[in-house]
């Protein structure tokens, strides 16, 4: 089909007519020009994830909320691992649905990436070890103290002077002082504004590794089969939700991790609660997104402790899922950076994914300061040219392989087939293209790419921001973006509607930077209008220095 736009034209094209024999998904391995993937094939769209998600969401926690208050423990045991299961949920559906439509387009072999042991399992008609599952192995090492690196810890103790008293846990008083084994710029901030010692001990100090007799019978202590059935059974009904049915073999692989993952959740609770002297009456975390804190605050709260969780990294302009997914839940207050976004936090559908009542009170680091000034933290604003840009530093977002996130997404290929046109497009507009991908990630960028850009930078934003004239983004659910916007380097943003703004901050977000849509067309390939984003890189400039949505909402707090 054609899509007219201005006076430019981009052409768009029906689903691909030529299904390829192999199915590539090893992005190392894609052939890749200026007009990204041809021939492109992509049998998985966003659309059908997110529609997914929603339904896996929506189901497991009304589930949940619906279990007889009998079974309280084990429910919360249960949202221990919670977000561990919807991700191994996520993974089992996208592969399963992916290889049997390729199966029944034609396709002869699937080529996987490396690491992407679910997809492996699954493109040859299996399911996979649990025990050989990222969730199982973290929980199996515990979190290990290496001997040789304690000499170095203790010296470090002794000469670091910051916000925190760095004791190790049998000296600390437990009733009284407060205990966070996270730091991070907001954490610090809140301890800098309290006169009460916070002292700083090391998540290890709680997991050590589990013996091996607990990890070989693991199953024994597994969650209840009442609650397994619950789960299963809502996963069931969001796989036909989606219009798919959820083979038998991996309702039972799901079934299987359920058992093993939860005996350990269980062992390491169980170890917590049995020496109560070890838990502090008072507990400050970061994110309640990783399984460790999740343990640790579910303790806290068994035994009467007082727990309180830190916003983890940014303050986006679109409506995010997984503040109420990861944060609300086994938690007594929530800091978060303006009155703003605690105002937003406190609104009805940020809470529709908690089971327990009461709901945590949400406060802001502004209020406990008592009104500070917002521009405190805010970074030396660096000093960029405002001619037209040259250089554009396009921030990508994480490959995810065979493991999806809770926010919609492009499968990998889509991600590089669109990357490379849109490289290229730039390219042609006579701009010099940096790419930046996130240092994190553990599938790196196609190696056509170091061809189509001008560089490739694998260091961290704050290390390589200032090489760029402009920031190009196209997606927003990302740390990067919040300090891209405490610079004064313009920054456009491709919208592909993976979510929802918010729409008071939204209108802040557009004086920032310039917005342009983004869609997919027919085949699932990405696409934008070039005369909209050429148009777009130009209307960035002016709006470069508007730092209302940065301290509306992040409060001038950059790096989080």
């Amino acid at each position: 089909m054609m899509r007219q736009g201005g006076d430019t034209v981009t052409v768009t094209t029906g689903r691909a007519t030529q299904v390829p024999e192999v199915l590539e998904l090893d992005i190392s391995r894609l052939v890749i020009g200026p007009k990204g993937i041809d021939p492109f094939y992509a049998p998985f769209s966003p659309g059908d994830l997110g529609r997914f998600r929603e339904a896996l969401l929506s189901r497991v926690f009304a589930a949940l909320a619906d279990s007889p208050s009998r079974r309280r423990e084990e429910v919360e045991l249960a949202l221990v691992l919670i977000l561990e299961f919807l991700r191994e949920v996520l993974a089992l559906y996208y592969s399963g649905t992916l290889v049997r439509r390729a199966r029944a387009d034609g396709v002869v072999h699937i080529s996987v990436p490396p690491g992407c042991t679910m997809l492996a399992a699954v493109s040859t008609g299996g399911v996979p070890d649990p025990r050989q599952r990222r969730t199982w192995q973290l929980l199996a090492r515990g979190i290990p103290d290496p001997i040789w690196r304690r000499p170095l810890r203790l010296a470090r103790n002794l000469l670091l002077r910051d916000e925190f008293s760095r004791r190790p846990l049998p000296a600390i008083d437990l009733q009284h002082d407060i205990v966070t084994p996270a730091v991070s710029p907001l954490i610090r901030r809140h301890a800098r504004s309290l006169a009460e010692r916070v002292c700083l001990v090391p998540a290890r100090s709680w997991f050590p590794p589990l013996p091996d007799p607990v990890l070989e019978n693991a199953g024994e202590q597994a969650l209840g089969s009442g609650i397994t059935e619950t789960l299963l059974e809502a996963v069931s009904k969001a796989y036909r939700d989606a219009g798919e049915s959820l083979p038998t073999p991996e309702k039972a692989y799901l079934g299987r991790w359920l058992e093993v993952v939860s005996g350990l959740c269980r062992a390491y609770l169980d170890r917590l609660l049995d020496a109560p002297q070890r838990i502090p009456g008072r507990l400050w975390t970061g994110t309640g997104g990783i399984i460790w804190m999740r343990l640790l605050r579910l303790a806290c709260r068994r035994l009467g402790g007082e727990i309180t969780g830190h916003e983890h990294g940014t303050a986006s302009p679109a409506e995010s899922i997984s503040i109420g997914l990861w944060e609300f839940e086994f938690c007594d207050r929530f800091v978060t950076f303006t009155p703003e976004m605690a105002q937003r936090y406190r609104q009805p559908h940020h809470h529709r994914y908690r089971v327990f009542d009461p709901a945590p009170a949400i406060t802001d680091i502004l209020t406990l300061e008592g009104g500070s000034d917002r521009s405190e933290n805010t970074p030396a604003r660096l000093e960029v040219p405002r001619s037209r840009p040259r250089r554009v530093m396009y921030v990508n977002t994480i490959y995810f392989g065979d493991a999806p996130g809770f926010t919609p997404a492009f499968p990998d290929p889509v991600w590089v087939d669109w990357q490379a046109r849109l490289m290229t497009r730039l390219k042609m507009a006579g701009y010099e293209v940096l790419l930046k991908p996130h240092p994190e990630c553990r599938l790196r960028p196609a190696p056509a790419f170091e061809a189509l850009a001008d560089g490739v930078l694998y260091e961290r934003m704050e290390q390589v921001q200032e090489q760029a004239d402009l920031f190009l983004f196209d997606w927003v659910q990302t740390t990067t973006l919040v300090q891209a916007l405490a610079t004064d380097i313009p920054i456009v943003v491709i919208d592909f509607g993976f979510t929802s703004f918010e729409p008071e901050a939204e209108a802040l977000f557009r004086r920032r930077c310039a917005v342009v849509r983004g869609w997919v067309d027919d085949a699932g390939r990405a696409q934008v209008d070039e005369h909209e984003l050429l148009q777009a890189l130009e209307a960035a400039i002016p709006k470069a220095g508007d730092r209302a949505f940065f301290h509306h909402y992040q409060g001038g707090m950059a790096g989080v």
